[in-house]
């Protein structure tokens, strides 16, 4: 198999990204440090890039400037250049394995024009019109589609006049609207779209009941399913599950990390990291870690900071990352030996 476990090690990294270089972090109890990662040479002459997906030890990656793509391997430094796809300025990316074909999928999606799909064994593209990026009534929102229970998933907004979904479950019935040109009657909503890698379809799915849908809300991958997590307005941040298969998906509550007297910028404060042991890596996003006067004029940016909190204990506390630079996302990273001649053989 070209997923063989052997070769995937059990232990996950978080990988901080920005435009031009990749961080990856370790920390045990309060301390950590974070090192700068040394690419191989097919992408140390690509300056500045997006990483859109990690899965198995491979991370998919598009340089900016060019629109190249590339699978690379962060262990073994084995990276390789993917045939070419049309790609629009407004082009979302996920990546994850089908365990069903043994095959490592790319899904791309494209606005208004449909999107595509990526084999890694057959080395090549499916364009299917069908797959949506924005269209009559929905638009995807924010980049990198996160793997979970082999699918992935990204932030949607949803237009409708009302919602309605499947019996037992938190899956909308999309409604057959066509292009909407008078928005009078019409409501935006907060959504989910959910790609299945094994049968290539889609669905919009509603966050959890008694999430804010003025606030945004981040996924993350917890045990293979995928965690919501919304920090409601400083008082706790509250985390979810979805759980079930196919038609029979639902939202599980996961905890409530109650966040009193964290300090400063509590309100911006979110997980980004399951560590193993069980404890919860938080932090206080660097976008957000500015202080502004009361005419909103940046005074000075605070150094970004990370709190652990372990759910079984209920207890926080600071944590110190030694060597760390600013970045833009993060992704968790599971080390691995596979090869990329091996992966689509």
């Amino acid at each position: 198999m070209i997923s063989d476990p052997k070769l995937i090690m059990n232990t996950q990294k978080l990988v901080l990204v920005s435009p031009a270089s990749m961080q990856v972090m370790e920390y045990n109890g309060c301390q950590g440090n974070a090192r700068k990662v040394q690419f191989g040479p097919l992408l140390n002459s690509r300056k500045h890039f997006e990483v859109w997906g990690s899965c198995n030890g491979f991370l998919l990656i598009t340089v900016t400037k060019s629109r190249e793509l590339f699978i690379w391997n962060m262990v073994t430094g084995e990276s390789k250049k993917l045939t070419t796809v049309e790609l629009g300025w407004y082009s979302y990316f996920g990546f994850g394995y089908d365990h069903s074909s043994d095959d490592y999928k790319i899904v791309n999606l494209r606005q208004y024009i449909g999107g595509a799909i990526y084999s890694m064994r057959k080395s090549s593209w499916r364009y299917d019109r069908e797959i949506p990026c924005s269209g009559a009534n929905h638009d995807v929102r924010k980049k990198g589609g996160i793997l979970a229970n082999n699918a992935l998933h990204w932030h949607a907004t949803y237009k409708s006049k009302s919602l309605q979904t499947r019996e037992g479950s938190c899956i909308i019935i999309c409604s057959n609207g066509g292009v909407c040109v008078d928005n009078c009657g019409w409501t935006m909503h907060q959504v989910i779209y959910r790609f299945d890698l094994v049968d290539e379809t889609g669905v919009l799915i509603l966050p959890p009941d008694g999430t804010d849908t003025e606030s945004g809300y981040e996924f993350m991958d917890f045990k293979g399913y995928l965690c919501l997590s919304q920090n409601q307005n400083g008082s706790c941040i509250e985390m979810w599950i979805l759980r079930g298969e196919n038609d029979q998906l639902n939202w599980i509550k996961l905890m409530s990390i109650p966040c009193l007297n964290w300090g400063w910028g509590i309100e911006s404060l979110m997980p980004i990291h399951f560590s193993r042991n069980g404890d919860i890596l938080l932090n206080i996003r660097p976008s957000d870690s500015i202080v502004y006067d009361s005419l909103r004029r940046p005074l000075k940016r605070m150094k970004t900071i990370f709190y652990s909190y372990n759910p079984i204990e209920q207890i926080s506390k600071r944590v110190r990352i030694h060597g760390i630079r600013s970045w833009t996302s993060e992704i968790t990273y599971s080390e691995s030996l596979i090869s990329l001649n091996q992966s689509n053989s």
